[in-house]
Formats: structure tokens, sequence, C-alpha cells
């Protein structure tokens, strides 16, 4: 098991041999999120920084701050120094799909190499989600508070990005939600569908009507489709 614990730090204990009553911090830093590799359990990534700044600990045994190393795997100038201006940790998750993969959430989506090798510009796989393209380093625009995504028969996948809302200064997306089918295959960028303007169906209401954060999303396993959330 991880956790992110505030902005104190990332704590988390490593062992495949039942509870342990003491969580020691193995990596400093503002406690962002955190993945353990489903394939391989050895690898755990953390985002440890304000932007971009996800480690990797590659190993059976204990991570400590030394295994996860000085330098993250995948940084700010790997997106194109989008997570340059960002203040809190860039939500990331493994691509269910594939989990030698990152998608990575900034002002835009993006999915690269979990080693870090090869990104370029070309790994973006969204535009400006509010539309504001330009900015230099997603100064101003709407940032991604949380992703979800899935794996769909055929190769393609469904992924799920909630913003940040109005009162921590979420722009002209404050509080959406939006999704995407996507498939890596593909050299286009998918469409991008807004789904605070759908209609909700159990609900008289709009979605998230005063704008708060997306906090969390999380996928309905037994709905194959990736439409339930």
């Amino acid at each position: 098991m991880m956790a992110g614990l505030g902005v104190n730090g990332t704590a988390g204990v490593k062992s495949t041999s039942g509870a342990t009553a003491d969580w020691p911090q193995i990596l400093g830093g503002q406690g962002g999120p955190v993945a353990i590799d489903p394939t391989n359990s050895s690898n755990w990534y953390v985002n440890n920084e304000a932007g971009v700044s996800i480690h990797l600990c590659a190993q059976s045994g204990a991570c400590t701050p030394a295994a996860f190393g000085v330098i993250p795997v995948v940084n700010d100038a790997d997106v194109s120094g989008d997570g340059q201006t960002m203040t809190t940790p860039a939500p990331f998750v493994l691509d269910p799909l594939d989990a030698s993969q990152l998608i990575v959430g900034t002002c835009r989506l993006w999915r690269g190499p979990a080693d870090g090798s090869g990104w370029t510009g070309s790994n973006a796989i969204s535009p400006f989600l509010d539309g504001v393209a330009g900015q230099a380093y997603c100064n101003g625009n709407a940032l991604i508070r949380t992703l979800a995504a899935m794996a769909l028969p055929g190769g393609s996948e469904v992924i799920y990005a909630g913003m940040y809302g109005s009162l921590d200064g979420g722009a002209t997306k404050a509080g959406h939600a939006l999704s995407a089918l996507y498939n890596p295959s593909s050299a286009s960028i998918p469409a991008w569908q807004d789904l605070t303007l759908s209609p909700v169906t159990n609900d008289t209401m709009g979605f998230n009507v005063n704008g708060f954060d997306i906090s969390s999303i999380y996928i309905d396993p037994h709905d194959t489709t990736g439409n339930t959330v």
C-alpha cells in the first residue's frame, strides 16, 4: 500500500508479508498522486512536487528516498513545460491498456512511456481543454484535478478528466468533467466531450452547478462501455 499525505510528504510501506504497524515516510515532497504497476508490483510511481515530477522506485525491497532517485523519470520538460506554473502535483494514472505508459493531466492530457523515454509535444492527446491555446506553460489555463481511465474491447480506452473548481482558481471549465475515447493506434488526437453540458438522467439539476473541484472519478467496472462513472 502507499498513501499521499497532504502537503507533508508521501508515506508508505512496501511489503508482501502482511500489514505493518508503522508507516515510514519513503519520499518527501507535496504528497502527490501515487500508482503501483498492476503488472509488476515492484514498480512504484509518485509525483512529489508541483507540476510534473514523477519518480519511480523499481525494486522488490522496501522503497527509500534514495531508491526513488533525485531526478524524476517524467518531468515538466516532457510535457512541454506545462507544469511550470502549476502549484500542485499533476494527476497521473498508469494506462490500463499498457502499464508501461503514463497518462498525465496538466491543462491538457498527455500519454507517454513511464520510464520517461522519448516524450515530445506529440505525446499530447488533447488540446488545451479550456479551448484557450497559446498560453505559456498552462499559465491561466483551466487545470485537470483528477483522471480515470478504463480499457475497452478492441484496443481503445475511455479517459475521464475532472477539472479544478472555481474556489481553487478554475478558469472557464471550473468543475467540469470531460471524456474521450482514445486508441493508441490512431495518429489523431481524440475528440473530447464536455460532460457538464450533457443531461443527467437521474437528476433534475445540472451537473456540478456550483463549480466545485472534481476531486475524484471512478469508472464502474460493471459497465463494459465505460459510460457509467
